[in-house]
């Protein structure tokens, strides 16, 4: 299911197998994704920070480890989803986008939209080896990723 901020029920994702055509999330009919960071409802604030990261599984995965996250439901932060963020009690937003070009784009328009609200951090991982933090499924590497998050300029 996809909550918004008011914790009320105003669709579902699916994740397609892979392989075929895109796209790879699949959303119900009418369901606004920009309207809503994927997986916010579920976090009883003050929290130590926030991670975000592109895609509903990416935010599953880190929060199954024990990492507050977020998703924006692909690879723009929209000016609803900003305004979201705002609205919280947060100090530190560590930023997780995907190891790719759509990753980098959304990761420099990020920090530049929100530098001056939060710490603002990122992780840094092998791009050979991993396309994005689903892809590290040792729990101790993803956990030395994330504790070794830099300060984002």
């Amino acid at each position: 299911p996809i909550k918004n901020q008011y914790n009320k029920n105003i669709g579902w994702v699916a994740r397609k197998a892979p392989g075929g055509n895109p796209p790879k999330y699949l959303y119900s009919s009418g369901t606004k994704i920009s309207h809503v960071l994927f997986g916010l409802r579920q976090y009883k604030f003050p929290i130590p920070f926030l991670c975000m990261v592109e895609g509903p599984l990416d935010a599953m995965w880190l929060d199954q480890h024990k990492f507050p996250a977020v998703a924006l439901g692909g690879a723009h932060l929209s000016a609803i989803q900003e305004k979201i963020l705002l609205s919280l009690p947060l100090t530190e937003v560590v930023l997780c986008f995907d190891n790719d070009k759509a990753g980098r784009i959304v990761d420099e328009d990020a920090k530049k939209r929100l530098n001056k609200y939060f710490v603002l951090s990122r992780i840094e991982f092998d791009a050979v080896r991993y396309k994005d933090v689903q892809d590290i499924r040792d729990p101790k590497i993803l956990q030395e990723v994330i504790a070794n998050r830099q300060l984002a300029w």
